[in-house]
């Protein structure tokens, strides 16, 4: 029983890395292209003078606050969900014992491990969509814009 247990927990740690994995090249992709069609923005701030790191600060900022909003939709709508899915799914074993087990709620300090590993997947993906442009030069961005 305790080797089934512990097969599962694997299975589980490696299914997560590969979501984390996935959701990093999903969003560092669409950040990529969010990024690049602000390059004439990107170009007009770098010559006027503002820092590159204020940019990348201004960019997390925006990026933050649609994580803060995903977070709360995604946290009233997955308890919303997952006790009537777990409800159904029990009542629907014809087990006996199954019908009579309760389900608990993830312990707060889960929901915060996993809101603070969607932000280390969001702050990689934007790491890595960021680079690219801010490694050329103001002139080299600006001489692009068409």
């Amino acid at each position: 029983m305790l080797q089934s247990v512990e097969t599962v927990r694997d299975l589980v740690r490696m299914v997560l890395l590969s979501v984390c994995l996935a959701d990093v090249l999903v969003l560092g992709m669409a950040l990529v292209f969010w990024i690049r069609s602000r390059i004439h923005e990107i170009g007009t701030l770098l010559a006027l003078g503002i820092g590159k790191m204020q940019i990348i600060a201004q960019f997390a900022i925006e990026t933050g606050l649609m994580a803060v909003v995903a977070a709360l939709c995604s946290l009233g709508t997955g308890s919303l969900l997952s006790g009537y899915v777990s409800s159904l799914l029990l009542h629907d074993s014809g087990v006996a014992p199954l019908e009579s087990l309760q389900v608990e709620a993830l312990p707060p300090e889960q929901t915060l491990l996993i809101l603070l590993l969607g932000c280390a997947v969001i702050a990689i993906a934007l790491a890595v969509s960021c680079a690219a442009v801010l490694a050329k030069s103001p002139k080299s961005i600006l001489s692009s814009m068409r």
